[in-house]
């Protein structure tokens, strides 16, 4: 489930920690600069997917407690727990 954003953010710090590699894994200066703004950008991508992804399913769990449809319910339970 690979938005266009996250494929961008993705690339990028793919390329930078590449660049990184190839100019010696300095632990300073702008090569390493990049590669710490570009990984933060990703990890901070990752984290936001996951929580709408939590949110969703939960909400998903409370509409079905509402509407009282237990299959639905424990469908929906099950996959959040893998």
């Amino acid at each position: 489930m690979y938005d266009i954003t996250h494929k961008r953010i993705s690339t990028l710090s793919h390329h930078t920690h590449q660049l990184w590699v190839a100019c010696g894994r300095p632990v300073s200066g702008p090569v390493y600069l990049s590669r710490c703004r570009a990984r933060a950008e990703y990890r901070r991508a990752l984290k936001c997917k996951r929580r709408i992804a939590d949110s969703r399913i939960s909400n998903d769990l409370h509409e079905h407690l509402l509407s009282k449809d237990s299959m639905s319910f424990w469908k929906t339970w099950k996959r959040k727990q893998q």
